[in-house]
């Protein structure tokens, strides 16, 4: 057997391990991580974040409760919590859209290496991400006959100096 042919039989050993992975391992307890698609040595780790229950942690990543309140792009793990990057968050929507409370709760949630997808129950809004390294896809599949929105935060955690309003 040749060389060429060797290394694409043990790839294939390692493929099939990848779908034994559970993306959700170590990700619960306090959120600031989440269980979205990444590349190895990728520049995006796109996911969904939600509030951590009785917090307004604005980075606060994953959660096993909780409402989703939106998707970013640059979740970081072990670097000592808190944004480091800033967000510009996005999520979809339907009927007429809102400035603030547009979260949703989720069903279906499903990941899997390199493949996150949930629906958005109080829109009915599918939603898939992958990553490439350096940028995230995503996929919204949208009810028919339903306005269909996508919200931009584009000051989402951009500094993390804490101001009192």
């Amino acid at each position: 057997m040749s060389l060429p042919a060797v290394l694409f039989m043990s790839s294939l050993g390692y493929a099939q391990l990848a779908g034994s992975v559970d993306q959700f391992l170590c990700v619960s307890g306090g959120g600031n991580d989440c269980p979205g698609p990444t590349m190895p040595f990728g520049m995006i780790k796109p996911g969904p974040d939600m509030a951590a229950t009785g917090e307004s942690d604005p980075n606060a990543g994953w959660n096993a409760t909780g409402d989703i309140r939106d998707f970013s792009r640059t979740h970081v793990s072990g670097s000592g919590g808190g944004a480091k990057y800033g967000n510009v968050l996005v999520m979809p929507t339907t009927s007429t859209p809102v400035p603030f409370g547009a979260e949703s709760p989720r069903e279906n949630e499903r990941a899997s290496a390199g493949f996150y997808s949930v629906t958005l129950a109080r829109y009915g809004i599918a939603v898939e991400i992958t990553a490439t390294r350096r940028a995230a896809i995503y996929r919204f599949r949208y009810p028919e006959n339903k306005q269909s929105n996508l919200l931009f935060n584009m000051g989402h955690c951009l500094s993390l100096r804490k101001t009192n309003i």
